[in-house]
């Protein structure tokens, strides 16, 4: 517990982040088909396997058909995103 000023800023997302991380791909959802982007990603390294992989598939079969795209596509259009990331900055 501070007994300063804690100020808080939303981090938003660029889309062309270079740092894979799990939400780096919000507007190139693309980059979740590689595992070797997967396996640096905790949330897919801990979890099921079996659940990635079905996941991988629907994911797959959406970008196949346009399913993603109808869906999600606005957010193509966007140059930014908030994810919930924060950056914090406490003061005395």
């Amino acid at each position: 517990m501070t007994q300063g000023i804690v100020d808080v800023y939303p981090f938003m997302l660029p889309p062309d982040l270079s740092d894979v991380f799990l939400a780096a791909g919000w507007r190139r959802p693309e980059i979740y088909l590689n595992p070797q982007v997967r396996a640096s990603m905790s949330a897919f390294a801990l979890a099921n396997p079996d659940a990635v992989q079905t996941g991988i598939n629907l994911l797959q079969a959406d970008l196949n058909n346009g399913q993603w795209n109808a869906k999600y596509g606005q957010f193509k259009q966007l140059n930014q995103l908030d994810v919930g990331y924060r950056f914090l900055c406490a003061k005395k």
